[in-house]
C-alpha cells in the first residue's frame, strides 16, 4: 500500500489529497514476475485502499499456485469470487 500526497483533486463527489495505490507483484515458479496496480478512488467505485488491500491478499489465496500465465483463467476465477472489486481486480489483470 502506498498514500502519496497530491495537489487536490476535486470532482463533483469530493476531494482527494493522497493517491490510495496498491501494488501487486504476482510471481510464476520459474522466477518470472508481472506488476499491477491500482489507485482507489472510493468516490467513485466505492473501494477504499484498504478493501482493495483485504482483497488483493483473498486474490492471492485464489491464485496462488495455479499457472499465472493464463491470465483470462485467473480473471474468471476472481470474477466468480466477487462481481465487483474492479480497482483491485485492474491491478491484477
Amino acid at each position: 500500500m502506498l498514500s502519496i500526497k497530491m495537489k487536490p483533486f476535486v470532482i463533483a463527489t469530493g476531494t482527494m489529497h493522497y493517491t490510495q495505490n496498491i501494488f501487486i507483484r504476482i510471481y510464476t515458479d520459474s522466477g518470472l514476475y508481472g506488476v499491477g496496480e491500482c489507485s482507489a478512488f472510493p468516490f467513485i467505485t466505492g473501494e477504499t485502499q484498504d478493501s482493495c488491500f483485504i482483497m488483493a491478499k483473498e486474490f492471492a489465496k485464489i491464485i496462488k499456485g495455479k499457472n499465472a500465465l493464463d491470465i483470462e483463467q485467473r480473471l474468471k476465477e476472481l470474477n466468480s469470487f466477487t462481481s465487483r472489486n474492479t480497482t483491485i481486480k485492474s491491478a491484477f489483470d
